[in-house]
């Protein structure tokens, strides 16, 4: 029985000889790569104060933003009424701006009557200024 066993262990042994290149090539590159990964803990470690100090003011901010959130909570009510009152006071505005809309052309016309009116105006003022200064020489001579 023994026999049996022996072709089949140096079968094997034969097997394995024939992948050691290969297991020292993957030893090989394992062993390449450990700079790296020490290197790679190494930054880690540099980051950790850092990230424990972050850790720390985020823990310290926390009591705040609770404060934040309970005061948006509570403001919640009186916000939604807010709301409330300005969709009630939809329709008003809207009406306001068809009376005002309605009023548009009297505006207009209006406004060219002035614009019509203006040289007319500006000759009056300009008589009026001209009376003035005149008046005015008249009571310095005098």
């Amino acid at each position: 029985m023994a026999e049996g066993l022996a072709p089949h262990a140096a079968k094997q042994q034969q097997e394995k000889t024939a992948k050691a290149p290969h297991t020292v090539k993957q030893q090989q590159e394992k062993t390449a790569e450990v700079p790296r990964t020490a290197k790679q803990q190494e930054e880690k470690m540099a980051k950790a104060p850092r990230t424990a100090k972050q850790q720390q003011e985020k823990t310290a901010e926390a009591p705040r933003a609770a404060k934040q959130q309970q005061e948006k909570t509570a403001k919640a009510p009186r916000t939604a009424k807010q709301q409330q009152a300005k969709t009630a006071e939809a329709p008003r505005a809207a009406k306001q701006q068809q009376k005002k809309m309605a009023k548009a052309p009297h505006t207009a016309k209006q406004q060219q009557e002035k614009t019509a009116e203006a040289p007319y105006i500006a000759k009056q003022q300009q008589e009026k200024t001209k009376g003035a200064l005149h008046a005015r020489l008249r009571t310095i001579d005098h």
